[in-house]
Order: C-alpha cells, then structure tokens, then sequence
C-alpha cells in the first residue's frame, strides 16, 4: 500500500510540470498575423516546432523569445505577448518536445537540450530580422528552463532582458508547495525526495549577470508570488526589477490591451542599451 501511495505521489509531482497536447488552440491566420512556421532540432535530434512573427513597424527594434508555461502549446500562449508585434518587436515563439506538432515526450533533460537549440534558433531570427534587443522572456515553468538555459548558454551577453513571469527556481519548493495545499498534505516532504532539482534554476538565477525583470501575480493561484520573490532576491545581477501586478492572476500581466503595464514594459526595452549588441 505505502509503494502505492508513493508512486502515486511521484505521479502527481510529475504531472505538475508537464501538461502538453496536440490542441491547435489558436490559428495566427485568424487573427491576420504574417508568420513563419519554422522547425529546427534537439541537440539529440528531436525535430521541434516554432512560429516566427515580424514586427509590424518598418524597422524592428528587436526580438522576443518566449518560453511558455506547462499546458497546452504555444497555439495557447503566443497571443499573450502578440501585441509586442505592434510596438516594434518580432516575436518567436516554439513548443518544447511532445508539446503541440513538436516531436518526442517531454521530459527534464530533453527539455533542457531544447531550450539551447532554442536559443540558437532565437539568435539566428534576431540576427536576420533587424537585430536590435533580445529579450528572453520565461512564463511560469518556461522560466526555469529559460533561466536554466542562459546559465549555459555560451554567447549570452547578447541578451538584454530575461523575464521571469509568475514561475518559481526549484521544482522540489514548487511540488511541495502545490502538494502541501491537496490531500496529499503530510506526505509532502516526499516532494524533496521524489522530484529531482537538477534541472532548477537556483544557481542559475544566482549566476545571472543580465537585466532580470521579475513580474508577479497579486491573485496567482498557480504559482505564489513568494516564489517570484525568491527569484529577485536571489539575483545578484545589479540591474533588476520586481513588478507586482496587484490584480493578475498566473501569467495575465499583458492580457488587458488597457494595462498600463504594456506600455511600462516597452519603455523598459526601449530604454535598455545595446552595448552588448
């Protein structure tokens, strides 16, 4: 019975982090977007799938790489950060293995070797689109993986902004977190035994030299906004912010087309320097 419970609590520590399906939630064509669907590989080989938008401005003052939360795919996610189209910004967007059309199973280490080809995917469309800034932007799960990735990630300083949003460091604090708040509540120190931190984000967010901005959700249900917390006082890197959106849920910050924060955000980029570009 107790070998039971306990893989059933391994199941249910592993279902937190991955929710993927084949849904086309969202076609561009419906909203009149030009895009691109590209497709590019895993360093093992995996083919993975992603939709490039060009800015809607005659020049581009660059390119946004999101990495998207833990369910669905990015038919479900891209019109999140669509806008940033009509401010001057190209927008990439792809899915993680066994996400959307992308092939494979999602799994830690896949999904790390992913996030680097991503990045090089990112890099080539930014330097063919007008180059400008680059903006890594980290949506609930996506920011550990993008956090994860930067750390490793050779030619880095030509990122000008990585965005956390709504996301969290370990997935052992996470699983605990979510598991001390279910039924499951006095087996949820098993979270630090049975959910694995190598793939987390700690030592990264630490190692972080980048302008990191940091956005949390006054009514986030999903990640608690003492994980985003975490992250920036965690940051060592000199140039930093933390936002708190009061009203939003997990990663709503740019739903509303009336946010102020949409505006606050562009300003934040167009100010950024392009010293390491």
């Amino acid at each position: 019975m107790l070998k039971v419970l306990v893989l059933f609590i391994l199941a249910s520590c592993t279902s937190l982090f991955y929710h993927p399906d084949r849904v086309l939630y969202v076609k561009p064509d419906e909203y009149n977007f030009t895009y691109k669907e590209l497709t590019f590989h895993s360093s093992d080989k995996t083919e993975l799938i992603g939709w490039f938008f060009p800015a809607k401005t005659k020049n581009p003052k660059g390119t946004i790489i999101q990495f998207h939360g833990n369910a669905q795919n990015m038919s479900a996610h891209f019109l999140g950060l669509s806008w940033v189209m009509d401010k001057g910004y190209n927008l990439f967007v792809w899915d993680y293995r066994g996400y959307g059309i992308s092939d494979g199973r999602p799994s830690p280490k896949g999904i790390y070797q992913d996030s680097l080809s991503a990045m090089d995917e990112g890099r080539k469309l930014w330097a063919e689109n007008g180059k400008g800034k680059f903006i890594v932007y980290g949506q609930s799960l996506g920011g550990p993986i993008a956090m994860k990735a930067l750390d490793h990630y050779k030619e880095k300083d030509f990122v000008d902004l990585v965005v956390q949003d709504c996301t969290y460091m370990s997935y052992q604090d996470i699983a605990f977190h979510k598991l001390s708040r279910s039924i499951l509540f006095p087996l949820s120190p098993l979270a630090y035994v049975l959910v694995t931190d190598k793939y987390s984000s700690e030592e990264a967010v630490k190692n972080m030299d980048r302008p990191t901005l940091v956005i949390v959700g006054g009514k986030d249900r999903v990640v608690d906004q003492k994980f985003g917390r975490k992250i920036f006082k965690t940051l060592r890197t000199t140039h930093k912010w933390l936002w708190k959106n009061p009203e939003g849920e997990h990663i709503t910050t740019f739903h509303d087309p009336k946010s102020p924060l949409r505006d606050k955000f562009i300003q934040l980029l167009d100010s950024l320097p392009e010293e390491s570009n």
